[in-house]
């Protein structure tokens, strides 16, 4: 995009985006792999215990420095005078972050692709079953769902966007999630329609204004029925 702060050069600044969100699920999964020799229950026993630590560090008032993060406690909002005190009405207690010196210094072993704007993908980040409470799992007929992603948003009464279930082991078979309760840009609620057993792959349809033809996220796992 455009550089706003050089209006009188030709410069442009990068927008960058990431082909994929690394959630808790993800780590725990990595934390645990074989060899490790660490199990789920303590990876995720020694995530709480930090989250803790941090939280009662912040609140006593301390400066938090790892080589992982850095969390400084700040105050938000304008004083009067050098007599005014807080008022939690005006002022509120924030908490800011950094990164840590062994993030600061990563060494990139790939370089940035530069991708056309016009045709980026929506992306499906989870797919959530409310029936089970699992994630990227399964899929409950007649029940409610949830998908989190990015650019998810689309005209539902167009009926080639939407939600589909296309079949792995028949990919000309496919059902179009028929009832949504909330679309929105990052989540979507709906009810699973009604269809066959087995391996299924959820596929976001959209058309955006710039593109002729609708244009496709999938989530990566596939979800069984």
């Amino acid at each position: 995009m455009s550089n706003p702060l050089a209006k009188e050069e030709k410069n442009f600044v990068a927008l960058s985006r990431s082909n994929r969100t690394i959630k808790l699920e993800h780590m725990l999964d990595d934390m645990v792999e074989e060899g490790t020799g660490l199990t789920r229950p303590q990876a995720l026993a020694y995530f709480e215990k930090l989250i803790q630590l941090v939280s009662r560090y912040l609140t006593q008032g301390y400066f938090v420095s790892t080589p992982l993060f850095n969390y400084r406690v700040g105050i938000a909002g304008v004083f009067d005078s050098l007599h005014d005190t807080f008022d939690q009405n005006r002022h509120k207690i924030r908490v800011t972050a950094s990164a840590g010196a062994r993030i600061r210094t990563l060494h990139w072993s790939q370089s940035p692709i530069k991708i056309n704007l016009s045709v980026i993908m929506p992306e499906i980040y989870e797919f959530i079953n409310c029936a089970t409470d699992t994630c990227n799992l399964n899929a409950t007929i007649n029940n409610i769902a949830i998908i989190h992603g990015n650019r998810l948003n689309f005209d539902k009464a167009d009926m080639t966007q939407g939600i589909f279930f296309v079949s792995v082991a028949d990919p000309t078979k496919e059902y179009r999630v028929m009832h949504y309760s909330r679309i929105k840009p990052s989540e979507i609620n709906f009810l699973i329609p009604e269809m066959e057993a087995g391996e299924y792959k959820v596929v976001i349809r959209t058309l955006r204004a710039e593109n002729k033809e609708p244009i496709s996220g999938i989530l990566e796992t596939h979800i069984s029925c």
